[in-house]
């Protein structure tokens, strides 16, 4: 009995040959360049090749992604106090409050670039001559070509946000005098979330 086996790389895969032969003068052959020959075996042997071919391509990919934005803004321009002057124009003039929260979150990104599946061994050149008479030769080629692509995404986004603006609570008591006045610009509070779902590309 003659074993031959070939392991070889084609692509990103692994493929194989398998031949098993049992035979009365050793004169079968297999390569990877899928050429087998059964030749010069004597009268009624009985020759049987196997070729088995796989390859398979396997991409895996997974994101996950937590975000958790907790922020307190707070703005104030007032608690202003003028009192209990004498004489003139008591003025308090504040500019605006303002309390902003931009947040912007991009999500996670799977990009793969499929390549063409391995080649595997599709054909075979066989080549069966020279035999004595009553030979019996068999030739079984298989090819299975598997190609795996899987891709996740997992995004979590929580946001707390506390905004305060304040131009209030300003005072002006017990002044001599006309003319006291009190000026505030505007409060107020923004938030702002942006969120991009994540994304999968082949």
């Amino acid at each position: 009995m003659i074993i031959v086996k070939a392991i070889y790389k084609v692509g990103t895969g692994l493929a194989s040959a398998l031949v098993v032969a049992s035979v009365m003068a050793p004169a079968i052959f297999a390569e990877s360049s899928g050429t087998v020959d059964i030749t010069g075996n004597g009268a009624n042997s009985k020759n049987k090749v196997t070729v088995t071919s796989t390859c398979t391509n396997t991409i895996s990919q997974v994101n996950d992604t937590t975000i958790d934005v907790n922020a307190d803004i707070s703005a104030k321009t007032g608690g202003n106090t003028a009192s209990k002057n004498t004489g003139g124009d008591v003025t308090i003039d504040t500019g605006s409050a303002t309390a902003a929260l931009i947040v912007n979150i991009s999500g996670s990104t799977n990009d793969a670039t499929v390549p063409s599946c391995c080649i595997c061994q599709t054909g075979l050149d066989v080549d069966i001559s020279g035999n004595g008479s009553g030979t019996k030769n068999k030739v079984k080629n298989t090819s299975t070509t598997v190609q795996t692509v899987g891709q996740a995404n997992n995004t979590s986004v929580g946001v707390n946000a506390k905004l305060k603006a304040k131009t209030g609570k300003n005072k002006t008591n017990k002044n001599t005098g006309s003319g006291a006045a009190i000026t505030t610009g505007d409060a107020s509070s923004s938030a702002n979330v942006t969120v991009t779902a994540p994304s999968n590309t082949l």
